[in-house]
């Protein structure tokens, strides 16, 4: 899908693309911008053909699983950045190119984006916006895909509290589970946001920005700034989720170890017990001694006594 937005201080707002005669580059005052979402090969082909994008820019947008990266082709740039996806489906962040020129901005992704339709909405009503320059849109652009990141966090942040309150009131497989799955989903976003705090970081730092709009590096510092938030609080999740496992580990084992001296206080019960029964024998007509009529409960309460005896030995040592 093709959607098109275009301010001329004179000929004013236009939202229909007509790529027939169309350069980008001559157009002289306007401002535009084009996003085409899961395109099409013949809407892909118009960044060749219209625009005259690098082959390799343009290959790249023809499929995702790429690394956040940003790369000059002298008269624009071109930014590949990830953003959330919608929570219900819990799948990994998704890609989002831009093109960059001081005239136009052109944003490709293979999924629909909340976070483009938000944004084309409010320029839509509004088109008078992109007076305000392509640095803006691509700081507006960038402002709310990072703003989705931390809303992601305050979901991940209850995951991890949920969490550690399942480990101590029903520690089991499921908890495990869960504690796995968190932690790859946390090194799957910091291989995302290491690489795009390192984008803003160069592109701040910049001296021949696209658009050199007045405040353009206030903006995109305020973006950097954000994504160090973002990365130390990962650092911070990758901890407590190293501590939730490792305090599972450690409760199970003082479980297993619990589980034993049970078991061997029942071992060293009975091993006198066998003992006894191993003396008498438990095989002739009266016990002990051959004759004695009662010595069968001589036999049961010696071996009651025994038990006794040794439960109050281990209670008294802190065995039990």
């Amino acid at each position: 899908m093709l959607r098109y937005l275009s301010y001329h201080p004179q000929a004013g707002i236009q939202k229909e693309f007509r790529p027939e005669g169309f350069d980008p580059w001559t157009e002289e005052g306007r401002i535009f911008w084009l996003d085409l979402e899961a395109p099409t090969e013949e809407e892909v082909d118009l960044l060749d053909t219209v625009f005259k994008f690098h082959p390799l820019a343009v290959a790249d947008c023809r499929d995702d699983q790429h690394r956040a990266k940003t790369k000059d082709f002298d008269r624009y740039l071109f930014i590949t950045l990830h953003a959330v996806s919608p929570p219900a489906r819990r799948r990994p962040p998704l890609e989002i190119n831009i093109f960059w020129a001081g005239n136009f901005v052109v944003s490709v992704h293979r999924q629909p984006l909340e976070l483009i339709n938000r944004i084309y909405e409010e320029y839509n009503k509004s088109p008078d916006l992109l007076n305000q320059g392509t640095g803006f849109l691509f700081y507006r652009l960038s402002d709310t895909l990072t703003a989705a990141y931390f809303d992601l966090f305050d979901r991940l942040d209850e995951e991890i509290w949920n969490l550690e309150e399942l480990i101590f009131t029903r520690p089991g497989r499921h908890a495990v589970n869960g504690i796995f799955a968190l932690r790859r989903r946390l090194i799957g976003l910091r291989r995302v946001l290491g690489p795009q705090r390192d984008i803003f970081s160069a592109l701040m730092r910049r001296e021949d920005l696209p658009c050199p709009a007045p405040g353009a590096r206030v903006y995109l510092g305020d973006i950097f700034e954000q994504y160090l938030r973002l990365t130390d609080q990962l650092s911070t999740f990758h901890d407590l989720a190293t501590n939730i496992l490792e305090a599972y580990l450690s409760l199970t084992s003082n479980r297993l170890n619990e589980i034993v001296k049970v078991l061997t206080v029942i071992t060293t019960i009975m091993m006198p017990l066998s003992l006894i029964v191993g003396i008498y024998g438990m095989n002739f007509r009266y016990m002990p001694e051959l004759n004695w009529r009662y010595g069968y409960y001589y036999a049961l309460g010696l071996m009651a006594a025994v038990s006794g005896g040794m439960l109050y030995y281990f209670h008294r040592r802190g065995w039990l």
